[in-house]
């Protein structure tokens, strides 16, 4: 078993109710460990709900699990670039790091993962390079990036073994509708139009299955801690060419409406990661075409009667 390490293991896994986070807790007990899932919506076994921004609730929880491995997923993810969302943001992203960094620095574990996002880079020069500054578009963006700052300082000043990966776009069965990808498909396979902007901008996807892998080996790689590591495609492709591809895969090529939306204010126009530093330090890379998980992610939204 290629993760036979976990075997044994006990791993904390905040947001693992979520799209990524269901699936990262699902290969780490296919894989032997005894998992904690922290989110509101957990259930069942090892199920520890939790408000992130409560620092006393969250070192209850972590003290519960007593875990040698945590990955840290959970997030507030609105994309709107309102001003108002800030306060928000802030409070649950970068506040909810500050407060599981203090529980595991207090206890101490083996490796904390967090998650990152390309986003951090903002309209900074693609391809993204781990060592170019931040530049965030939004509330959403900037608190991520302040949080991978936090994680990086815990790791620098307080020994805590952070590694953060950041993530392009993420992709695949299940997803909610309210990313564009599953919007696009789920779209088109009712048969109904589908308006967006004229799709000039690139873009890197990384299937979800792809990603859980990263994270998997980021959480058992010593040469990880410390470090910011990007996870994605490296391949950008312009939005317009995604969506010929998911209309020629739905069957549905004449319900796009190209230039029917505009492009939005704070619109980054070139969107894709360099993953050389991954292959470096995990031996990752991905796995899965996107024309091979457009197939996959089109067929679960229909087996979910989507």
């Amino acid at each position: 078993m290629k993760f036979a390490a976990y075997r044994g293991r006990r791993v904390l896994v905040t947001g693992g109710a979520g799209f990524i986070g269901a699936r990262l807790c699902a290969a780490l007990r296919g894989a032997g460990a005894k998992v904690f899932c922290l989110d509101a919506r957990a259930a069942g076994a090892g199920a520890l709900k939790c408000d992130l921004s409560d620092e006393e609730a969250v070192k209850a929880a972590v003290g519960k699990a007593k875990p040698e491995i945590v990955f840290h997923l959970a997030a507030l993810t609105d994309r709107d670039p309102a001003p108002a969302l800030l306060g928000r943001m802030l409070g649950t992203n970068l506040q909810g790091a500050r407060n599981l960094l203090e529980a595991l620095r207090e206890r101490g574990c083996r490796a904390a993962v967090f998650s990152g996002t390309a986003e951090e880079y903002g309209r900074g020069p693609a391809p993204y390079r781990e060592a170019q500054p931040e530049d965030p578009v939004g509330p959403y963006s900037f608190s991520k990036a302040c949080a991978t700052q936090l994680a990086l300082f815990y790791h620098r000043v307080h020994g805590v073994p952070a590694t953060v990966l950041r993530p392009t776009l993420a992709y695949g069965p299940g997803q909610p509708p309210t990313m564009f990808l599953p919007a696009l498909l789920i779209t088109l396979r009712r048969g109904e139009p589908f308006e967006m902007t004229a799709g000039g901008q690139t873009r890197d996807f990384v299937f979800v299955d792809d990603l859980v892998e990263a994270y998997l080996l980021a959480g058992l790689a010593k040469a990880a801690a410390g470090q910011v590591i990007n996870i994605g495609s490296g391949r950008p492709v312009k939005i317009k060419d995604l969506a010929l591809l998911a209309a020629r895969v739905t069957g549905r090529a004449g319900l796009l409406k190209m230039g029917a939306k505009p492009y939005r204010p704070a619109e980054i126009m070139n969107y894709f990661a360099s993953a050389a530093k991954a292959r470096r330090l995990l031996g990752w890379r991905p796995r899965t075409s996107l024309a091979a998980g457009l197939k996959l992610t089109a067929a679960g939204y229909k087996n979910d009667g989507n």
